[in-house]
This record gives C-alpha cells, sequence and structure tokens, in this order.
C-alpha cells in the first residue's frame, strides 16, 4: 500500500505515513464510497451488507459476499471468526434484555 498523500510505501496497518506524517486511516476513510460507507456500518448485520451490495450493484450473491468480505476484512481490523462471536454476544445480550423487561 502506498500513503495517498506522498505515494511512499507504507505498511498495511500503518495510521501514520512514517515519509510526510500524513494520516493514513482518514485518508483511507475519506476515499470510501458512500456505499463503503453504508455498508461498514452495517457490520453487526453481515447478510443484510449483502443484500443491500447486492441491491446497489446487481452482482450476483458470491461476488457481493466476497466483496463484504474483502471490505470489511480491510477496514474494521477483524479477525476472520471473531465478528461471528461479536454477534452471537450481542444476540445473546439483546435476548437477555428483553427476557428481563418481559419478567420485570
Amino acid at each position: 500500500m502506498n500513503c495517498p498523500n506522498c505515494k511512499s510505501p507504507i505498511n498495511d496497518n500503518a495510521a501514520v505515513c512514517e515519509w510526510c506524517g500524513s494520516s493514513i486511516k482518514i485518508e483511507i476513510e475519506n476515499s470510501l464510497s458512500e456505499l463503503d460507507k453504508e455498508l461498514l456500518s452495517m457490520a453487526a448485520q453481515k447478510l443484510d451488507a449483502v443484500k443491500l451490495y447486492r441491491k446497489k450493484t446487481g452482482l450476483g450473491l458470491k461476488e457481493s459476499k466476497d466483496y463484504v468480505d474483502n471490505l470489511f476484512a480491510t477496514h474494521l481490523n477483524v479477525k476472520k471468526g471473531c465478528l461471528s462471536v461479536l454477534l452471537i454476544v450481542f444476540t445473546i445480550s439483546t435476548v437477555t434484555s428483553i427476557i428481563t423487561s418481559l419478567i420485570f
């Protein structure tokens, strides 16, 4: 990957370019399309993100899933499997809250 400001080679995980000092993450986020930003905001609802991408682009299921997987992996720094664990914890938490509100 290259710095969007000075075009020097940088580490993929770098937050700041070691050559010019510009913030990499902000530059990358500014280069995202509105659709990509919307998809990233749906990280806990990956299936809905894939459906939205399919609807907006007209691509097939596999292409849409691959795009969303790559987008999440690139911009969310979530290791494979961690999103599933996060979703399970969120679901359990939500169900517990609903049950508690019904009981009390």
